[in-house]
């Protein structure tokens, strides 16, 4: 009988444990090897000492599989690994692992001895997959656990077809990227040691993504706040609005009447602050209005997509659902960020642009009422129809997430039979099962699941990134022209 559970060994694994759970897979800590089918996969953290590197030595020996980094790896082999730094990772010239199109993270690595997947930005070979002492390896140029710790910000420029490319202050480390790297990395070492890889699915039931719609008020007169609700409610959407409470004190008539949609805080004054104090104080001002008029928020969005400690710890401070700043992560499921030791209000996460390319990830996009622009809002409306896509609120998705981690499963399988012991029993949240021969199946939480008798098909054949897709990090000169263009609005505001 093999368990179907992921083992952690080292230290400070924290951020190993939140991309994890962010996955949906069963982990736990190990520490002493002795039967190679305990676990699945074994994950390595940077912060590992010799005892570690014996076990880890044993089991692939015995024929398991091992994530680990660079570093790791060299203590491990003996081989040598290049140290350089990388700002960022994409599929260069290479095949496989073709489903990460450009992983932005911008730290020192560690580039494996033999390394022959994906790229770094100087086109050197990052990324090495194969065979090792016995076992399997998948091998990455860094510890994902302590990359995704990171909570820096810079600005990044997303692909268009045309010349011009959008651009917003965003997390550094593309989060959503980093985590489909770790996915991918467990299935292929679950896969090669013949067996499925499941996972906890990222939606209700099998649904392939889902669509939400934020709208951020940020100064918006009240005909252009009817106008695209309006437009909404032909359409039958459900949306998130979020309010800049100072400029919208005159228009709470109408966030009254909003029975369907979702009303949540984008603070008193349009801003956000680098400090707890100020960010609460501005908090909890919106938060009196809203009472005033006997409305009581569940969710906060930060003004410009701004989030730091200090907002993190107000966000928290005030019992939020959830929040959702791009420049925290973005183009990714929820995650429950780290301050210190202790998790912060749930993230959920949306695109900082505008439509993204249509994967599996959740389409949640954002608008607001001062942009107009009716006819391309129409047309994503249109787009999610004909796609037969689920429309949830964002406060919904949330709560759902919630639900989703807090289900934990054991999950052992024998043969083609595979057992799951849950305490928790709930129908809308499902497993997602794939084979060695590329199928797919999804199915219920059941106490036994005979796989024969699932329904199979084929994974769906995922979008390959743009050859040029590296252009985006190149330099944007949209950019430089922006700040300028700001910076003398600026002094004209000031001037009058």
């Amino acid at each position: 009988m093999m368990n179907l559970n992921i083992g952690l060994i080292g230290e400070n694994l924290k951020g190993w444990q939140s991309l994890l759970e962010q996955e949906g897979v069963s982990f736990s800590t190990v520490k002493n090897i002795t039967d190679v089918n305990s676990v699945s996969v074994i994950i390595a953290g940077d912060g590992f000492d010799d005892n570690d590197l014996k076990e880890i030595k044993k089991y692939l020996e015995m024929g398991g599989a091992v994530l680990c980094s660079g570093k790791f790896f060299t203590e491990l082999s003996g081989l040598q690994s290049k140290k350089t730094y990388v700002r960022y990772l994409w599929k260069g010239d290479n095949t496989k692992f073709i489903e990460i199109d450009l992983l932005d993270i911008c730290s020192e690595a560690f580039l494996p001895k033999y390394a022959n997947t994906l790229a770094t930005d100087k086109n050197e070979p990052a990324v090495f997959v194969g065979d090792y002492g016995g076992g399997s390896v998948v091998v990455l140029p860094f510890d994902a656990g302590e990359l995704i710790l990171n909570v820096d910000t810079a600005t990044r420029s997303f692909y268009a077809s045309g010349n011009r490319l959008p651009f917003e202050n965003v997390s550094m480390v593309s989060k959503g990227k980093l985590l489909r790297m770790v996915s991918i990395a467990l299935e292929h070492l679950h896969h090669r040691r013949g067996i499925p890889y499941v996972h906890k699915w990222y939606y209700p039931e099998d649904k392939p993504t889902v669509f939400a719609w934020r709208i951020d008020t940020d100064y918006a007169q009240q005909e252009e706040i009817e106008s695209l609700l309006k437009l909404i409610n032909s359409n039958n959407i459900k949306t998130s609005w979020f309010v800049d409470t100072k400029s919208q004190e005159k228009h709470f008539s109408i966030f009254k009447r909003m029975n369907v949609h979702e009303i949540g805080i984008h603070g008193y004054e349009h801003e956000s602050f680098m400090d707890y104090e100020q960010n609460i104080e501005n908090i909890r001002r919106a938060i009196e209005v809203f009472s005033l008029i006997g409305m009581k928020p569940e969710s906060f969005a930060a003004p410009y997509g701004k989030w730091n400690n200090g907002i993190a710890r107000a966000v928290n401070e005030c019992g939020f659902e959830f929040s959702s700043e791009f420049s925290y992560d973005y183009d990714n499921v929820p995650s429950f960020p780290i301050v210190g030791d202790r998790l912060m209000t749930l993230q959920v996460p949306i695109h900082p642009i505008s439509i993204g390319s249509l994967r599996r990830e959740p389409l949640f996009f954002y608008h607001h009422p001062k942009d107009n622009n009716h006819q391309v809002v129409q047309y994503i409306f249109d787009k999610i129809k004909l796609m037969r896509l689920s429309n949830l609120r964002m406060i919904d998705y949330a709560r759902w997430w919630k639900k989703r981690s807090s289900l934990s499963l054991k999950i052992s399988i024998e043969q083609d039979t595979m057992q799951i012991e849950s305490q928790q029993k709930d129908s809308d949240h499902w497993i997602h099962i794939t084979r060695p021969d590329g199928q797919e199946s999804f199915c219920s939480i059941k106490p036994t699941i005979h796989l024969p008798l699932l329904k199979w098909s084929k994974r769906p054949v995922l979008q390959i990134p743009p050859s040029d897709i590296d252009r985006i990090r190149k330099y944007n000169p949209w950019i430089t022209i922006n700040r300028i263009e700001d910076y003398f609005h600026k002094l004209f505001r000031r001037g009058t």
